[in-house]
């Protein structure tokens, strides 16, 4: 192995030859001899020593202070210090030239030697250290991630380039700052009307850059830790901009070829009950000799009776409600579920009307069987648990297998305070892949019979909504059974109301004035409304806002929502502007908000807003309630 190097910085001849000497005898290589900073630097570039001995006072305009900071500047070179001083001042000039030795003068052999291997290994760790560091650095700066670590306290220590790119900062400016000055995130702001893009976004957050641009990231967090004591935490953020965007067109794709199969599912479910409405009015309307029957005369078609009339009409309203039904599931993929708590529904009436409503259906596949016990009262209206049982009872019967005469039994009883509905079959059961994706809009075990796959996906958000649970429990080969699990509502007095299945109520009479674009929904809603109530219509919203000119006194304004001279929305706020009295008397009629404004309007005025279709008497009913309680607050 080669002798170590070293060379001198000493201005005096004498100690010069005697320190060579020495460093010889020590088994040590003597570069050279310089007595100025100029001689130091010219010999270290010729021949760079392992170490340098440095007289603190030389010849020259630098002192020794000034050459070793040199030296180790230019040519990494540690130093060690030989001196005749100790003061404080000379120590603290040198302690800041970082010197890897200081011998005060005189020193023996044996001090040099020591001195010069512990700056040499001092140096050699240090070299090694430098080149872990620049290995580590270099590492970080390659990854594509943004790299930000975090002390203790919260102050940024490290950016490596990918996070200087994705942050707009500079890794030394941002050294010392607090951690959310550089990572400015906040979770991205959607449309709450758009569960698509809701979902898309959720992949991560929205990073504000320094210069006020923003970046979509996902961020993942893990904390330091050494030796069991938390040291501080690394940020690892990916910008996911083009993967956001990626997603975003492959769902809007996906959406675009889901919808020839959802059209051609919603025409199939509503299609049917259509039938009905259309076949039996055009025989009552024959009966009446109002539009005969194919060639039939109208004179040759024969009277109908009262009760065939009665009969047909009621199977054109159940029929009209299924459609009903249909659109509202549809509606509630995009809207949040509406309060249920609308009423108080009796477990043992709803239960026997789904099953009565099902049981043209069920009785070709299954014998149905029940068992309820009573006095259950929920905070679900009739209509509302009516149709999460009448979704679980027909998956029930449909899931039985062809030609084999099934079961299906519904038990409802107490359990630890709250109601439980299980509705079960025995039918084969679902297999577990099945299971995990049974409660996803669209998701449908029979595309083959066009079901729409909304059924469980709108049961269940309505007995959320309730404060229940509705889960399932299947094996294959043993059947499965939904349960439903709702609060329970206190027992009353005997003579307490509980909600009836078809509410009746007389409405006040009031002044009303109708606004619709549409002359048939105008004139429907009209004959309805004549009768308890003094009708004006306006046919647009430019001629409501007209009407409100001549008489801004009416009791109620019945606003549609979508028109195409003057929205509903816009009008509302000429309501607003020019007759300030008359605002508290708007309901809006609608049936659906199309844009932002027209959301945001319907979110506001929550209770004030009826939705299309609307039976008579649920008109009649929500108009006389609104009416009523004008008159309470005046």
């Amino acid at each position: 192995m080669a002798p170590r190097s070293v060379m001198l910085i000493e201005d005096d001849g004498v100690i010069a030859r005697d320190l060579s000497d020495t460093l010889g005898e020590l088994g040590f290589r003597v570069t050279g001899v310089a007595s100025s900073a100029d001689d130091a630097l010219h010999l270290a570039a010729h021949d760079t020593p392992d170490v340098a001995l440095v007289d603190i006072r030389i010849h020259g305009a630098r002192d020794g202070i000034e050459t070793a900071s040199e030296l180790f500047k230019r040519h990494r070179v540690p130093v060690v210090f030989l001196s005749a001083y100790a003061d404080e001042i000379t120590v603290a000039r040198a302690r800041r030239a970082g010197p890897f030795g200081y011998l005060v003068k005189p020193f023996r052999a044996a001090e040099i030697k020591t001195s010069i291997e512990v700056a040499l290994y001092r140096a050699q760790m240090e070299r090694a250290l430098a080149e872990r560091h620049q290995w580590f650095e270099t590492t970080i700066d390659s990854l594509d991630d943004a790299i930000v670590c975090a002390d203790e306290h919260g102050r940024v220590q490290l950016l490596n380039r990918a996070a200087e790119r994705l942050t707009g900062w500079d890794a030394t400016a941002a050294r010392g700052l607090p951690l959310a000055s550089v990572l400015q995130l906040e979770r991205p702001h959607a449309e709450p009307t758009n569960p698509a893009r809701s979902e898309l976004e959720g992949l991560g957050a929205v990073l504000r850059h320094r210069d006020g641009g923003e970046a979509m990231v996902s961020r993942r967090e893990a904390p330091i830790v050494a030796d069991g004591r938390a040291l501080g935490t690394v940020q690892v953020l990916r910008d996911i901009g083009d993967e956001f965007r990626l997603r975003a067109q492959v769902e809007f794709l996906e959406r675009m070829a889901a919808l020839g199969t959802l059209a051609a599912s919603v025409a199939h479910e509503v299609n049917n009950p259509l039938s009905v409405v259309l076949g039996n009015l055009d025989l009552v309307l024959a009966a009446e000799g109002v539009a005969p029957l194919g060639s039939t005369r109208a004179d040759a078609v024969p009277r109908m009776s009262e009760a065939m009339r009665r009969e047909l009409l009621v199977d054109v309203r159940d029929a009209a409600t299924r459609i009903r039904t249909i659109i509202g599931d549809l509606r509630a993929l995009w809207q949040p579920p509406e309060p249920a708590a609308e009423g108080v529904a009796s477990v043992e009436q709803t239960v026997a009307w789904a099953l009565d409503v099902t049981s043209h259906e069920t009785r070709h596949f299954a014998r149905v069987e029940s068992s309820v016990e009573p006095a259950m009262r929920v905070p679900l209206s009739h209509v509302r648990l009516g149709q999460v049982l009448i979704n679980l009872v027909r998956n029930a019967a449909q899931a039985l297998t062809p030609g084999r005469r099934g079961v299906v039994r519904v038990d409802a009883r107490r359990a630890e305070g709250r109601c439980a509905i299980r509705v079960s079959d025995n039918g084969p059961g679902i297999p577990p892949e099945v299971q995990a994706r049974l409660f996803e809009p669209f998701f449908t075990t029979r595309a083959h019979e066009n079901g729409m796959g909304l059924g469980l996906y709108v049961s269940r958000r309505i007995v959320h909504a309730a404060g229940g649970e509705l889960r399932l429990e299947s094996r294959l080969g043993e059947g499965t059974t939904f349960i439903v699990t709702l609060p329970l509502v206190a027992e009353a007095g005997d003579d307490a109301p509980v909600v009836a299945l078809t509410p009746r109520r007389e409405p006040s009479s009031g002044r009303i004035l109708l606004v619709d674009d549409d002359p048939a929904t105008i004139m429907a809603l009209a004959r309805v409304l004549e009768r308890h109530h003094h009708v004006t219509t306006a046919n647009g919203g430019l001629a409501a806002l007209e009407r409100l000119e001549e008489d801004p006194s009416y009791d109620l304004v019945l606003l549609d929502l979508m028109m195409p001279d003057l929205p509903g929305d816009q009008v509302y706020a000429r309501i607003c502007e020019r007759f300030p009295a008359v605002e508290p008397r708007v309901m809006l009629i609608t049936a659906g908000a199309i844009s932002h404004a027209a959301r945001e309007l319907v979110t506001r005025l929550g209770p004030r807003v009826l939705r299309k279709p609307l039976s008579a008497q649920e008109l009649l009913d929500s108009v006389g309630r609104f009416l009523d309680a004008q008159e309470l607050i005046h």
